[in-house]
């Protein structure tokens, strides 16, 4: 193989295809330690990806890769892989993400393509996917807690945690399915042919809340929805994504205010996410999705009576503080 790269990865030799890449291009840097290339040949393209053994679960990942293409969830093939140094092979579901399209205009139109692929995901009954458990929930948003508030800007957390208590048990007492758990623009890709769509990072798949996955999509790290745009689909979701036995157990409304509770959930724990990168690896590329995720937060607490004064201590007390701590780290 030439050598195009110091990565040891390029010392591979896989045997499914002549790899004499003739051009490698570095993917984006996610919220792991996984790295991605997009490799051409002459006549085709595939994605090298780099995963470490040691921080990463690969025998799951294959399994899950497995069993997502059973239910007709368009992810990549896995054709070939070394599993003691983290190497794999595997196909190219797609070059442009949601996030470009929605640049381009084209929001109905994702929406439409991911709402098609949830209810495969959602329809997933297997054994081996690990149940979200209420502890994750609670781990998850001292992950916020504990980077963010305590070590970022020195808050204390004690005057909301009522209201961190009341995310949880109302989130935890949902009908449960197959979720992605990451299901948002920048792991949701188009393709000119069907499927039309490609899915990624699935490997932490659980079984949780039915709201978790629609949360991912329309609360997104990375991409401001408008308002209407939000209520609209979660109409759209209701009326025809969601499941029969679910839509007579529960009123449009009381969907919509769960769906936003398991979003206000998530948006916490991304944020603290995103400054443990910096505090752990010094890894800046999510810092600027801070305020905005904390400002999505904020504006669900104040559609919402049961949460508005943690809304109103996000602003007055977080908020203004970690655009300080944020700035003097630029």
């Amino acid at each position: 193989m030439l050598n195009h790269s110091n990565h040891d990865i390029f010392d591979w030799n896989p045997s499914y295809c002549d790899a004499v890449w003739q051009e490698i291009i570095q993917l984006r840097t996610e919220a792991s330690t996984r790295k991605f290339w997009r490799c051409r040949t002459v006549s085709e393209t595939f994605v090298l990806m780099y995963s470490p053994p040691a921080t990463e679960q690969n025998d799951r990942f294959i399994q899950f890769a497995e069993m997502f293409k059973r239910y007709e969830v368009p992810v990549p093939t896995i054709y070939e892989y070394d599993l003691d140094n983290g190497y794999f092979l595997l196909e190219d579901v797609g070059v442009e993400d949601f996030h470009t399209q929605y640049e381009l205009r084209n929001v109905d139109h994702c929406v439409a393509l991911a709402f098609s692929c949830l209810r495969n995901i959602q329809s997933i009954n297997e054994p081996i996917i690990p149940p979200y458990e209420r502890k994750r929930f609670v781990q998850e948003l001292e992950v916020f807690r504990d980077n963010l508030c305590f070590s970022l800007i020195d808050v204390n957390t004690d005057v909301v945690q009522s209201y961190f208590e009341h995310i949880v048990e109302e989130i935890s007492a949902l009908p449960k399915v197959t979720v992605h758990r990451d299901y948002h623009c920048k792991n949701l890709l188009v393709r000119s042919e069907p499927p039309f769509l490609g899915v990624v990072d699935f490997q932490d798949a659980l079984v949780g809340p039915i709201t978790y996955d629609l949360a991912s999509l329309l609360y997104d790290c990375y991409w401001d929805h408008e308002h209407a745009t939000i209520e609209k689909q979660i109409e759209i979701f209701w009326s025809q994504g969601l499941a029969m036995q679910y839509r007579e157990a529960i009123t449009h409304q009381e969907f919509s205010v769960l769906l936003k509770l398991t979003a206000l959930q998530r948006l916490l724990k991304a944020a603290g996410i995103f400054v443990r990168l910096w505090l752990e690896r010094k890894q800046t590329t999510h810092l600027k999705y801070v305020l905005p995720t904390l400002r999505k937060a904020q504006d669900i607490c104040e559609e919402i009576e049961a949460v508005r004064p943690l809304g109103l201590w996000l602003q007055r007390e977080v908020i203004p503080v970690t655009l300080l701590a944020i700035r003097r780290q630029n």
